[in-house]
């Protein structure tokens, strides 16, 4: 805030836009606001970029998303008039900001409240991990996203459904329940619907698979959801679907598993159970990036079994040498090599 004629001025132009706006704004004010704009070519700007967004609102204010927010920013003006009209104003400022290209002004997001965001339902973003890691995502429909290593995720709220992306890796969704916007997950060419419901999905290569912790959900080929041409497949918990993410014409595999086994990612430990040791292998690495391969395909028949750390290479290795004729060749810092003792 900047000082003039004895009291505070604001000294942003979101700010000064819903002061011009208030029904109590003085002559004093405007003449500040004058100077406040001319004091600088960046003042200038920024207050003319904020008047193209507020047109561009203009135009579309009677879409069903805007009048939903203006109409909650009027409920909430109602109780203290005086100092809340200048609240209304904010609001109005903001969401011209999630109507208008806010990418294009990332100055704005600075003055969108929480709440406004919650309300209106809009959200969007790009969330990654790298090899390794793990993250948890709150977002604001009371919805929950866990990220396992090396995942690319976006997600856009804006329209009529929560639709989210998942670009490459896995992920655990705790989707809240809202009947009239369904919880939408892409992942290759499949696309998974729920309302209120716990899965895990993941999608590398050329497969999807998609895990029903809790809940139902629909999984169908995200080609044919709109003509129906084929039928939806009702998933139901304890089993996990997988599908072919290039060709929708394979016939997805559904069977059933120990949901607390497919998603012990999440705390960091790997199950294997008669599995063959080319494919352990192979989803160690996912966690690490320390390489493990095998000196001769064969090996990779061995079958192993047992709970393992995920990112921890050498005890891994260090368990296959002491219960299979296995030796471990450090080759470099970045490769281990195992071959037939």
């Amino acid at each position: 805030m900047n000082s003039a004629l004895g009291r505070d001025f604001p000294n942003d132009a979101a700010s000064w836009d819903a002061r011009l706006r208030a029904a109590d704004c003085s002559q004093g004010e405007r003449s500040a606001f004058k100077a406040w704009r001319q004091a600088s070519p960046h003042n200038q700007r920024e207050y003319d970029r904020l008047q193209t967004l507020l047109k561009d609102l203009r135009a579309s204010r009677n879409t069903p998303q805007i009048r939903s927010i203006r109409e909650w920013a009027v409920e909430s003006s109602k109780d203290k008039p005086a100092r809340l009209l200048r609240r209304r104003h904010k609001l109005w400022a903001a969401a011209a900001g999630i109507v208008a290209l806010l990418a294009a002004s990332p100055w704005l997001l600075e003055v969108i409240p929480e709440k406004l965001i919650r309300q209106s339902g809009w959200e969007s973003g790009v969330f990654m991990t790298a090899i390794g890691e793990r993250s948890t995502i709150s977002l604001h429909d009371d919805s929950t996203l866990v990220l396992n290593t090396n995942t690319q995720l976006s997600l856009d709220f804006s329209g009529k459904e929560r639709r989210l992306a998942l670009i490459r890796g896995q992920a655990v969704f705790n989707a809240a329940s809202d009947a009239e916007r369904p919880f939408v997950v892409v992942a290759g060419n499949q696309r998974i619907v729920a309302v209120g419901t716990v899965f895990d999905v993941r999608f590398e290569g050329v497969e999807v698979s998609v895990t029903l912790v809790e809940g139902v959900l629909d999984v169908a080929p995200v080609a044919d959801t709109a003509s129906g041409a084929t039928p939806v497949v009702r998933l139901l918990a304890g089993y996990r679907l997988t599908a072919n993410a290039q060709d929708a014409a394979i016939p997805p595999v559904i069977e059933s598993v120990d949901t607390e086994r497919a998603t012990s990612w999440q705390t960091g430990r790997i199950f294997f159970n008669d599995t063959p040791l080319s494919e352990a292998i192979e989803e160690m690495n996912r966690y690490s990036t320390l390489e493990i391969a095998l000196d001769d395909e064969s090996l990779g028949e061995i079958r192993i079994n047992g709970s393992f750390r995920s990112g921890r290479q050498i005890n891994f290795v260090n368990a296959l040498e002491a219960y299979f004729p296995l030796v471990a060749i450090h080759l470099g810092a970045n490769l281990i090599v195992l071959r037939a003792n």
